[in-house]
Protein backbone atom coordinates (compact mmCIF):
# COMPACT_ATOMS: atom_id res chain seq x y z
CA UNK A 1 0.00 0.00 0.00
CA UNK A 2 1.59 2.99 -0.67
CA UNK A 3 1.65 6.66 1.09
CA UNK A 4 -1.64 8.25 -0.26
CA UNK A 5 -3.51 4.70 0.98
CA UNK A 6 -4.08 3.24 -2.22
CA UNK A 7 -2.87 -0.59 -3.01
CA UNK A 8 0.15 -1.01 -5.24
CA UNK A 9 -1.22 -2.17 -8.68
CA UNK A 10 1.56 -4.49 -8.96
CA UNK A 11 3.16 -6.14 -5.89
CA UNK A 12 6.07 -5.78 -5.07
CA UNK A 13 6.15 -2.20 -5.86
CA UNK A 14 6.50 -1.46 -10.44
CA UNK A 15 7.35 2.19 -11.30
CA UNK A 16 3.92 3.36 -11.73
CA UNK A 17 1.62 2.76 -7.88
CA UNK A 18 -1.95 2.99 -8.39
CA UNK A 19 -4.39 1.69 -11.75
CA UNK A 20 -8.14 1.55 -11.18
CA UNK A 21 -8.72 -2.19 -11.77
CA UNK A 22 -5.74 -3.48 -10.67
CA UNK A 23 -5.36 -1.45 -7.53
CA UNK A 24 -9.01 -2.79 -6.66
CA UNK A 25 -8.83 -6.26 -6.23
CA UNK A 26 -7.45 -5.04 -2.70
CA UNK A 27 -11.25 -5.29 -2.06
CA UNK A 28 -12.39 -7.54 -4.97
CA UNK A 29 -10.46 -10.55 -4.00
CA UNK A 30 -11.69 -10.20 -0.39
CA UNK A 31 -14.91 -9.69 -1.51
CA UNK A 32 -15.40 -13.05 -3.44
CA UNK A 33 -14.11 -14.94 -0.74
CA UNK A 34 -16.29 -13.55 1.52
CA UNK A 35 -19.33 -14.29 -1.17
CA UNK A 36 -18.12 -18.10 -1.79
CA UNK A 37 -17.41 -18.67 1.78
CA UNK A 38 -19.35 -16.42 3.58
CA UNK A 39 -16.59 -16.12 6.16
CA UNK A 40 -16.67 -12.35 7.73
CA UNK A 41 -13.21 -13.03 9.04
CA UNK A 42 -11.42 -12.19 5.85
CA UNK A 43 -13.13 -9.12 5.72
CA UNK A 44 -12.26 -8.12 9.40
CA UNK A 45 -8.58 -9.17 8.87
CA UNK A 46 -8.23 -6.67 5.64
CA UNK A 47 -10.61 -4.50 6.68
CA UNK A 48 -8.36 -1.29 7.83
CA UNK A 49 -6.64 -1.82 4.51
CA UNK A 50 -9.68 -1.37 2.58
CA UNK A 51 -11.11 1.43 4.51
CA UNK A 52 -8.04 3.44 4.00
CA UNK A 53 -8.14 2.90 0.08
CA UNK A 54 -11.59 3.80 0.04
CA UNK A 55 -11.00 7.15 1.95
CA UNK A 56 -8.08 7.50 -1.11
CA UNK A 57 -10.63 7.02 -3.80
CA UNK A 58 -13.05 9.53 -1.56
CA UNK A 59 -10.26 12.25 -1.16
CA UNK A 60 -9.45 12.15 -4.54
CA UNK A 61 -13.14 13.09 -5.97
CA UNK A 62 -14.03 15.69 -7.90
CA UNK A 63 -17.85 16.62 -7.64
CA UNK A 64 -18.24 12.42 -7.11
CA UNK A 65 -15.79 11.36 -10.01
CA UNK A 66 -12.31 10.44 -10.17
CA UNK A 67 -9.94 12.92 -11.63
CA UNK A 68 -8.35 12.30 -15.11
CA UNK A 69 -5.65 11.95 -15.19
CA UNK A 70 -5.59 10.89 -11.62
CA UNK A 71 -2.28 11.63 -9.14
CA UNK A 72 0.12 9.20 -7.66
CA UNK A 73 1.30 9.49 -4.00
CA UNK A 74 4.59 10.92 -5.10
CA UNK A 75 2.91 13.52 -7.53
CA UNK A 76 2.88 12.10 -11.17
CA UNK A 77 0.45 11.53 -13.05
CA UNK A 78 -1.69 8.86 -14.40
CA UNK A 79 -4.32 7.40 -16.72
CA UNK A 80 -4.64 3.82 -15.36
CA UNK A 81 -4.50 0.49 -17.37
CA UNK A 82 -8.17 0.73 -18.52
CA UNK A 83 -9.40 -2.06 -20.03
CA UNK A 84 -6.28 -3.62 -20.90
CA UNK A 85 -5.54 -5.50 -24.28
CA UNK A 86 -9.15 -4.08 -25.67
CA UNK A 87 -8.98 -4.89 -29.29
CA UNK A 88 -10.14 -0.55 -29.45
CA UNK A 89 -7.83 0.13 -26.46
CA UNK A 90 -7.47 3.82 -26.10
CA UNK A 91 -6.39 5.59 -22.58
CA UNK A 92 -8.93 8.24 -22.94
CA UNK A 93 -11.55 5.35 -22.69
CA UNK A 94 -10.09 5.48 -18.76
CA UNK A 95 -11.91 8.47 -17.65
CA UNK A 96 -14.92 6.46 -17.74
CA UNK A 97 -13.53 3.18 -16.91
CA UNK A 98 -12.21 4.38 -13.95
CA UNK A 99 -15.13 5.59 -12.08
CA UNK A 100 -16.36 2.30 -12.41
CA UNK A 101 -14.06 0.50 -11.57
CA UNK A 102 -13.49 2.53 -7.96
CA UNK A 103 -17.00 2.67 -7.78
CA UNK A 104 -17.87 -1.06 -7.48
CA UNK A 105 -15.56 -1.33 -4.88
CA UNK A 106 -16.98 1.50 -2.78
CA UNK A 107 -20.06 -0.34 -3.02
CA UNK A 108 -18.73 -3.85 -1.96
CA UNK A 109 -16.91 -2.13 0.98
CA UNK A 110 -20.65 -0.80 1.84
CA UNK A 111 -21.78 -4.23 1.70
CA UNK A 112 -19.26 -6.25 3.87
CA UNK A 113 -19.39 -3.31 6.29
CA UNK A 114 -22.29 -4.40 7.24
CA UNK A 115 -21.68 -8.09 7.22
CA UNK A 116 -18.74 -7.66 10.06
CA UNK A 117 -21.48 -5.07 11.98
CA UNK A 118 -20.44 -1.41 11.11
CA UNK A 119 -23.89 -0.27 9.85
CA UNK A 120 -22.48 3.09 10.34
CA UNK A 121 -19.86 2.66 7.91
CA UNK A 122 -22.34 0.32 5.75
CA UNK A 123 -24.12 3.76 5.45
CA UNK A 124 -21.63 6.08 5.11
CA UNK A 125 -20.23 3.79 1.95
CA UNK A 126 -23.56 3.38 0.35
CA UNK A 127 -24.46 6.84 0.36
CA UNK A 128 -20.88 7.35 -1.43
CA UNK A 129 -21.74 4.97 -3.96
CA UNK A 130 -24.76 6.39 -4.66
CA UNK A 131 -23.72 9.87 -5.43
CA UNK A 132 -20.62 8.66 -7.55
CA UNK A 133 -23.68 6.40 -9.33
CA UNK A 134 -25.28 9.71 -9.79
CA UNK A 135 -22.12 11.77 -10.80
CA UNK A 136 -21.38 9.06 -13.30
CA UNK A 137 -24.30 8.50 -15.15
CA UNK A 138 -24.88 12.97 -15.37
CA UNK A 139 -21.42 13.07 -17.06
CA UNK A 140 -21.18 9.99 -19.00
CA UNK A 141 -24.94 8.12 -20.14
CA UNK A 142 -26.84 9.91 -22.29
CA UNK A 143 -30.78 9.81 -22.05
CA UNK A 144 -30.65 7.07 -24.26
CA UNK A 145 -28.58 4.84 -22.59
CA UNK A 146 -25.51 5.34 -24.54
CA UNK A 147 -22.36 5.43 -22.95
CA UNK A 148 -19.65 8.37 -23.24
CA UNK A 149 -17.21 6.38 -25.67
CA UNK A 150 -19.60 3.67 -26.97
CA UNK A 151 -17.65 0.92 -26.57
CA UNK A 152 -18.65 -2.72 -25.31
CA UNK A 153 -16.61 -2.51 -22.01
CA UNK A 154 -18.07 0.26 -20.81
CA UNK A 155 -21.75 -0.65 -21.32
CA UNK A 156 -21.18 -4.05 -20.10
CA UNK A 157 -19.57 -3.33 -16.78
CA UNK A 158 -21.84 -0.35 -16.40
CA UNK A 159 -24.36 -2.89 -16.28
CA UNK A 160 -23.10 -5.70 -14.23
CA UNK A 161 -21.73 -2.80 -11.63
CA UNK A 162 -25.00 -1.84 -11.38
CA UNK A 163 -24.19 1.68 -12.43
CA UNK A 164 -27.37 2.43 -14.01
CA UNK A 165 -31.20 3.41 -13.68
CA UNK A 166 -33.33 0.71 -13.95
CA UNK A 167 -34.95 2.74 -17.29
CA UNK A 168 -31.97 2.76 -19.24
CA UNK A 169 -30.95 -0.88 -18.68
CA UNK A 170 -32.71 -1.73 -21.69
CA UNK A 171 -31.12 0.64 -23.71
CA UNK A 172 -27.81 0.02 -22.50
CA UNK A 173 -27.90 -3.10 -23.14
CA UNK A 174 -29.40 -2.55 -26.61
CA UNK A 175 -26.39 -0.54 -27.40
CA UNK A 176 -24.30 -3.52 -26.47
CA UNK A 177 -25.94 -5.55 -28.48
CA UNK A 178 -25.96 -3.58 -31.75
CA UNK A 179 -22.21 -2.78 -31.04
CA UNK A 180 -21.36 -6.79 -31.29
CA UNK A 181 -23.77 -7.65 -34.09
CA UNK A 182 -23.90 -4.74 -36.26
CA UNK A 183 -20.66 -2.73 -36.34
CA UNK A 184 -17.09 -3.73 -37.33
CA UNK A 185 -13.78 -2.03 -35.45
CA UNK A 186 -10.54 -0.89 -36.78
CA UNK A 187 -7.84 -3.06 -34.17
CA UNK A 188 -6.15 -0.28 -32.08
CA UNK A 189 -2.63 -1.84 -31.59
CA UNK A 190 -0.31 -3.46 -34.11
CA UNK A 191 -0.37 -6.96 -34.70
CA UNK A 192 2.03 -9.21 -35.06
CA UNK A 193 3.06 -7.80 -38.73
CA UNK A 194 2.33 -4.11 -37.25
CA UNK A 195 -1.10 -3.95 -38.92
CA UNK A 196 -4.87 -3.09 -37.84
CA UNK A 197 -6.82 -5.23 -38.81
CA UNK A 198 -10.65 -4.86 -38.99
CA UNK A 199 -12.58 -6.74 -36.57
CA UNK A 200 -15.69 -8.04 -38.71
CA UNK A 201 -19.21 -7.39 -36.90
CA UNK A 202 -20.16 -10.57 -34.46
CA UNK A 203 -16.92 -10.29 -32.42
CA UNK A 204 -16.22 -8.61 -29.25
CA UNK A 205 -14.27 -6.05 -28.21
CA UNK A 206 -12.72 -6.20 -25.17
CA UNK A 207 -10.12 -6.60 -22.90
CA UNK A 208 -9.01 -7.95 -19.13
CA UNK A 209 -11.71 -5.85 -17.30
CA UNK A 210 -14.79 -6.07 -19.62
CA UNK A 211 -14.58 -9.26 -21.31
CA UNK A 212 -15.81 -10.77 -18.14
CA UNK A 213 -18.48 -8.64 -17.44
CA UNK A 214 -19.16 -8.80 -21.33
CA UNK A 215 -21.55 -12.21 -21.35
CA UNK A 216 -22.80 -11.59 -18.14
CA UNK A 217 -24.41 -8.39 -18.79
CA UNK A 218 -26.09 -9.62 -22.04
CA UNK A 219 -27.75 -12.17 -20.24
CA UNK A 220 -29.03 -11.09 -17.23
CA UNK A 221 -30.34 -8.12 -18.87
CA UNK A 222 -31.96 -9.36 -21.81
CA UNK A 223 -29.77 -10.28 -24.84
CA UNK A 224 -28.71 -13.73 -23.90
CA UNK A 225 -29.23 -14.11 -28.06
CA UNK A 226 -25.76 -12.04 -28.68
CA UNK A 227 -24.23 -13.75 -25.92
CA UNK A 228 -24.55 -17.31 -26.98
CA UNK A 229 -23.63 -16.20 -30.31
CA UNK A 230 -20.02 -14.51 -29.04
CA UNK A 231 -19.81 -17.88 -26.52
CA UNK A 232 -20.26 -19.77 -30.33
CA UNK A 233 -17.52 -17.85 -32.64
CA UNK A 234 -14.88 -19.49 -33.48
CA UNK A 235 -13.40 -16.44 -35.30
CA UNK A 236 -10.45 -13.61 -34.44
CA UNK A 237 -11.11 -12.51 -31.69
CA UNK A 238 -12.74 -14.84 -29.81
CA UNK A 239 -12.61 -17.55 -27.50
CA UNK A 240 -13.31 -20.87 -29.62
CA UNK A 241 -10.64 -19.17 -32.16
CA UNK A 242 -8.00 -19.63 -29.48
CA UNK A 243 -9.07 -23.30 -29.18
CA UNK A 244 -9.41 -23.74 -32.99
CA UNK A 245 -5.61 -22.86 -33.27
CA UNK A 246 -4.71 -25.34 -30.56
CA UNK A 247 -4.00 -23.67 -27.57
CA UNK A 248 -3.90 -25.71 -24.63
CA UNK A 249 -3.41 -22.64 -21.89
CA UNK A 250 -4.98 -19.02 -21.38
CA UNK A 251 -3.44 -16.40 -23.51
CA UNK A 252 -2.83 -12.99 -22.03
CA UNK A 253 -3.68 -11.73 -25.54
CA UNK A 254 -6.21 -12.02 -28.01
CA UNK A 255 -3.62 -12.82 -30.87
CA UNK A 256 -0.84 -13.99 -28.81
CA UNK A 257 -0.18 -16.34 -32.03
CA UNK A 258 -1.75 -16.47 -35.05
CA UNK A 259 -1.31 -19.14 -38.16
CA UNK A 260 -0.71 -16.45 -40.73
CA UNK A 261 1.01 -13.94 -38.60
CA UNK A 262 2.93 -15.61 -36.01
CA UNK A 263 4.37 -14.23 -32.55
CA UNK A 264 2.57 -10.68 -30.76
CA UNK A 265 5.66 -8.63 -29.29
CA UNK A 266 7.74 -10.92 -27.21
CA UNK A 267 8.14 -8.40 -24.28
CA UNK A 268 4.30 -8.79 -23.56
CA UNK A 269 2.91 -12.16 -25.10
CA UNK A 270 2.54 -14.43 -22.36
CA UNK A 271 0.38 -17.78 -23.10
CA UNK A 272 -0.30 -18.73 -19.11
CA UNK A 273 -2.96 -15.69 -18.01
CA UNK A 274 -5.90 -15.87 -17.18
CA UNK A 275 -7.33 -12.56 -17.47
CA UNK A 276 -9.26 -12.65 -20.88
CA UNK A 277 -9.48 -16.46 -22.02
CA UNK A 278 -10.69 -17.62 -18.34
CA UNK A 279 -13.09 -15.15 -17.83
CA UNK A 280 -15.77 -16.85 -19.82
CA UNK A 281 -15.64 -19.51 -16.74
CA UNK A 282 -17.81 -17.51 -14.68
CA UNK A 283 -20.96 -17.48 -16.99
CA UNK A 284 -20.22 -20.92 -18.23
CA UNK A 285 -21.20 -22.04 -14.11
CA UNK A 286 -23.80 -19.37 -13.19
CA UNK A 287 -25.48 -18.42 -16.72
CA UNK A 288 -25.35 -21.55 -18.99
CA UNK A 289 -24.88 -23.48 -16.05
CA UNK A 290 -27.11 -21.98 -13.95
CA UNK A 291 -25.19 -22.62 -10.47
CA UNK A 292 -25.05 -18.93 -8.13
CA UNK A 293 -25.16 -18.17 -4.73
CA UNK A 294 -28.23 -16.02 -3.49
CA UNK A 295 -26.41 -13.89 -1.10
CA UNK A 296 -22.88 -15.78 0.66
CA UNK A 297 -21.92 -18.82 1.13
CA UNK A 298 -23.89 -21.05 -1.07
CA UNK A 299 -26.03 -21.66 2.01
CA UNK A 300 -28.96 -20.24 0.05
CA UNK A 301 -28.76 -21.52 -3.70
CA UNK A 302 -29.92 -19.83 -7.25
CA UNK A 303 -30.37 -22.35 -9.79
CA UNK A 304 -30.86 -20.28 -13.23
CA UNK A 305 -29.72 -21.41 -15.97
CA UNK A 306 -29.68 -18.73 -19.23
CA UNK A 307 -30.71 -21.83 -22.22
CA UNK A 308 -30.18 -20.26 -26.25
CA UNK A 309 -29.85 -21.12 -29.64
CA UNK A 310 -27.11 -23.81 -30.24
CA UNK A 311 -26.50 -25.52 -27.15
CA UNK A 312 -28.96 -28.55 -26.60
CA UNK A 313 -28.03 -29.52 -23.15
CA UNK A 314 -25.09 -28.46 -20.28
CA UNK A 315 -24.30 -30.36 -17.51
CA UNK A 316 -21.94 -28.34 -14.45
CA UNK A 317 -21.26 -28.68 -11.00
CA UNK A 318 -19.78 -26.71 -7.86
CA UNK A 319 -18.60 -28.30 -5.02
CA UNK A 320 -19.18 -26.02 -2.31
CA UNK A 321 -18.56 -25.76 1.10
CA UNK A 322 -21.93 -27.46 1.85
CA UNK A 323 -21.50 -30.30 -0.57
CA UNK A 324 -21.68 -30.39 -4.67
CA UNK A 325 -24.54 -28.24 -6.25
CA UNK A 326 -25.23 -29.97 -9.71
CA UNK A 327 -27.32 -29.41 -12.68
CA UNK A 328 -27.90 -30.61 -15.91
CA UNK A 329 -30.18 -29.60 -18.86
CA UNK A 330 -31.20 -30.50 -21.88
CA UNK A 331 -33.58 -29.20 -24.60
CA UNK A 332 -35.44 -30.99 -27.29
CA UNK A 333 -38.47 -30.34 -29.12
CA UNK A 334 -40.41 -27.82 -27.03
CA UNK A 335 -39.35 -29.79 -23.97
CA UNK A 336 -36.52 -28.61 -21.16
CA UNK A 337 -35.53 -31.47 -18.90
CA UNK A 338 -33.27 -30.15 -15.68
CA UNK A 339 -32.00 -32.47 -13.37
CA UNK A 340 -30.88 -30.77 -10.08
CA UNK A 341 -28.84 -32.02 -6.85
CA UNK A 342 -29.19 -29.27 -3.59
CA UNK A 343 -26.84 -30.05 -0.45
CA UNK A 344 -28.12 -30.82 2.39
CA UNK A 345 -28.30 -27.86 4.64
CA UNK A 346 -29.54 -25.53 2.08
CA UNK A 347 -31.95 -24.66 0.28
CA UNK A 348 -32.17 -23.40 -3.19
CA UNK A 349 -34.36 -20.99 -6.17
CA UNK A 350 -34.80 -22.81 -9.04
CA UNK A 351 -35.80 -20.94 -11.88
CA UNK A 352 -36.97 -22.47 -15.08
CA UNK A 353 -37.76 -20.66 -18.06
CA UNK A 354 -41.26 -19.81 -19.30
CA UNK A 355 -40.98 -17.83 -21.73
CA UNK A 356 -41.78 -19.75 -24.85
CA UNK A 357 -45.25 -18.47 -27.32
CA UNK A 358 -47.76 -20.39 -25.45
CA UNK A 359 -48.96 -21.55 -21.55
CA UNK A 360 -45.99 -23.71 -19.76
CA UNK A 361 -46.55 -27.19 -17.91
CA UNK A 362 -43.44 -28.14 -15.67
CA UNK A 363 -43.37 -31.71 -13.52
CA UNK A 364 -41.17 -32.75 -11.07
CA UNK A 365 -40.53 -36.43 -11.30
CA UNK A 366 -43.87 -36.93 -12.93
CA UNK A 367 -46.03 -35.18 -10.49
CA UNK A 368 -47.07 -31.76 -11.67
CA UNK A 369 -45.84 -28.54 -10.13
CA UNK A 370 -47.42 -25.63 -12.23
CA UNK A 371 -49.80 -25.51 -14.51
CA UNK A 372 -52.29 -22.67 -16.09
CA UNK A 373 -50.01 -20.01 -14.64
CA UNK A 374 -50.48 -21.50 -11.12
CA UNK A 375 -48.41 -23.27 -8.49
CA UNK A 376 -49.49 -27.02 -7.84
CA UNK A 377 -47.98 -27.57 -4.40
CA UNK A 378 -48.31 -30.83 -2.35
CA UNK A 379 -45.02 -32.50 -3.52
CA UNK A 380 -42.20 -32.75 -1.47
CA UNK A 381 -39.35 -30.11 -1.01
CA UNK A 382 -41.44 -27.80 -2.50
CA UNK A 383 -42.43 -24.81 -0.56
CA UNK A 384 -44.07 -22.28 -3.46
CA UNK A 385 -43.74 -20.90 -7.04
CA UNK A 386 -44.08 -17.33 -8.71
CA UNK A 387 -43.52 -16.27 -12.33
CA UNK A 388 -40.49 -13.69 -12.45
CA UNK A 389 -39.72 -12.13 -15.44
CA UNK A 390 -40.87 -15.00 -18.41
CA UNK A 391 -39.57 -17.46 -15.95
CA UNK A 392 -40.98 -19.94 -12.54
CA UNK A 393 -39.16 -20.06 -9.82
CA UNK A 394 -39.92 -22.74 -7.21
CA UNK A 395 -38.08 -22.50 -3.89
CA UNK A 396 -36.81 -26.07 -2.55
CA UNK A 397 -35.71 -27.41 -0.05
CA UNK A 398 -32.45 -29.93 -0.04
CA UNK A 399 -32.71 -32.63 -2.54
CA UNK A 400 -32.62 -33.98 -6.08
CA UNK A 401 -35.19 -33.01 -8.48
CA UNK A 402 -35.84 -34.14 -12.09
CA UNK A 403 -37.75 -31.29 -13.79
CA UNK A 404 -39.84 -31.27 -17.05
CA UNK A 405 -40.83 -28.01 -18.54
CA UNK A 406 -43.36 -28.30 -21.73
CA UNK A 407 -44.30 -25.41 -24.27
CA UNK A 408 -44.68 -24.26 -27.66
CA UNK A 409 -41.50 -22.10 -28.07
CA UNK A 410 -39.21 -23.29 -25.47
Amino acid sequence: MSANGSFLQVAPIWGDQESPGWSDVGITGVYYLYKFYGDTRIIEQHYESMVRYIEHIRGDLVNYLRPFPYKFADGRTFTGYGDWLSIVQDMKHNEVLNNLFNGRTVNMLAEMAEAVGKPADAAKYRTLFENMKAAFNQAYVSANGELKDKIQAEYALALDYGFLPEAKTTLTVDHLATDVMENSHQQTFGDALGKNPTIPLGHLTTGFHGTRALLPALSKYGRNDVAYSLLLQDTYPSWLYLVKIGATTIWERWDGWMPEKGFQNPAMNSFNMPNIGASIGEWLFSCIGGIDTDGVGFRKILIKPYVGAGLTWARTSYDSIYGTIAVRWEKSGGVLVMDVSIPANTSATVSIPSNGTGPVTIQESSKTVWSKSAYRGGVPGFSGAKTNAGRIDFQVASGRYSFRAMGSGL
